[in-house]
């Protein structure tokens, strides 16, 4: 699978031959030139290659992009215009405290110029609004909340954990007799949290079966034993709350899981990859998706 990465960020540019400024690639009807890969670094332009492996690595990167925009344009109407582009290299810099120079000397290559940074923080944006416009997808909402409720679900909760079932029944006949819970975990749990408390979480954080009685225990009662590769569980569940297809839809970025979202966003894109009308300069190499990229000429 083609990671993320391969859209967020951006190869060491090598260098392309000198003279006019020919079309490099062509993705799905929009050119590319070379200028666009060699803008990206401050070179000399009569020491560049077109066929190195580098500038092939560099077009694959921005022929990669280019999916993302005309992808994100076709299926949700979403553009990103170069004035979002300042926007947001502009807040990122108030945010962290830096120059413009500082932020472009921390890409650690000397040649780098601020095209590179503005592509960089280009990257960024298809990215998150293509992921937020993926996780929107009622579709996607009602799979996620329906099959792996775990995903989303947070659960506040405690818990005695024992190595034999037996001593997760003796605990459970000492509670049902009225003993504080805290204490009897604190003296017979082997989890060292203190009174058991696990606070809340997300239910996914925790081991299948732990996770799936959580989600079923009844609230405030004591559930099991429920056996995991740790041994034997007692379990109550303080609180359960699930999102509504409202809540996440709002701000999925921040309601999902950072690696389901990833997830999402590379099928979709190893989607678009494969299904774009790509072709590249026959003397820079042949556009081949399912290996490099871009196989060297010849």
């Amino acid at each position: 699978m083609r990671p993320i990465a391969a859209v967020l960020l951006l190869a060491l540019v090598g260098a392309a031959c000198a003279g006019a400024d020919p079309v490099v690639a062509t993705v799905n009807g929009r050119d590319i030139h070379q200028s666009e890969v060699l803008e990206l670094r401050s070179v000399d332009p009569d020491a560049v290659r077109v066929d190195s492996s580098e500038f092939r690595n560099e077009l694959f990167n921005v022929i990669a992009q280019e999916v993302v925009v005309s992808a994100l344009a076709d299926d949700f109407d979403i553009t990103i215009s170069p004035d979002d582009v300042e926007a947001e290299l502009a807040d990122r810099l108030e945010e962290s405290g830096i120059t413009e120079d500082e932020a472009i000397a921390s890409l650690q290559d000397p040649a780098a110029t601020r095209e590179r940074l503005l592509r960089i923080v280009y990257s960024g944006l298809l990215g998150e609004r293509a992921t937020a416009a993926l996780a929107s997808r009622e579709d996607f909402v009602d799979e996620i909340t329906s099959e792996t409720p775990e995903l989303v679900t947070t659960v506040c909760a405690r818990h005695i954990l024992t190595e034999t079932e037996a001593d997760a029944q003796a605990a459970a006949e000492r509670l049902a007799a009225g003993e504080d819970f805290a204490a009897v975990a604190d003296e017979v749990s082997a989890d060292p949290a203190a009174g058991g408390d696990l606070g809340c979480s997300v239910a996914g954080r925790f081991v299948p079966e732990f996770a799936q009685a959580t989600l079923v225990a009844p609230l405030g009662t004591v559930f099991g034993p429920v056996q995991t590769e740790f041994g034997f569980h007692l379990i109550v569940v303080e609180s359960r709350e699930q999102p509504t297809l409202e809540s996440i839809s709002a701000d999925p970025l921040a309601a999902l899981p950072a690696d389901l979202l990833q997830s999402e966003f590379n099928n979709w894109f190893n989607d678009q990859v494969d299904q774009a009308d790509v072709s590249v300069l026959s003397r820079v190499g042949t556009w081949f998706p399912d290996g490099p990229g871009i196989l060297p000429p010849g």
